[in-house]
């Protein structure tokens, strides 16, 4: 999904951008890594939490593919780039805030987080510049 907003970002071109997130998505599904990461969470977290968070995470993903594939104005992706980060931000803290996590993880996941802000931040800037 950052692949995608990357490229709205830096091309402004809706299609690119579902193009590179389908394929990001793709990608992510059918990954060991993906997998491996999958079996991590599951170990610290219950199983009926994990589905909540990503049942609410795959609402904004959908939202935003939704979006970049339909017949909105360059404001209107703005608003929704902005806001799937946001999401994502959200069910990162929640997991987070919520649960018993440990230290070296929660360095991660904070990292990630501060990722995620710097670049909605950044396209905060670059759409109020425009």
């Amino acid at each position: 999904m950052f692949a995608a907003i990357n490229v709205w970002i830096n091309t402004r071109d809706r299609s690119a951008a579902a193009a590179e997130f389908d394929k990001t998505l793709d990608q992510v599904r059918y990954s060991v890594v993906s997998d491996e990461a999958a079996r991590d969470i599951l170990s610290i977290i219950p199983g009926d939490v994990v589905a909540d968070l990503e049942a609410r995470a795959d609402q904004c993903w959908t939202g935003y593919r939704q979006v970049l594939g339909g017949r909105y104005l360059p404001t209107e992706v703005d608003s929704a780039t902005i806001s799937v980060q946001a999401c994502v931000c959200r069910e990162l803290s929640r997991a987070v805030g919520s649960l018993q996590v440990p230290e070296s993880r929660v360095r991660a996941i904070q990292y990630l987080n501060k990722s995620l802000v710097y670049t909605s931040a950044e396209q905060t800037r670059y759409t109020e510049a425009r």
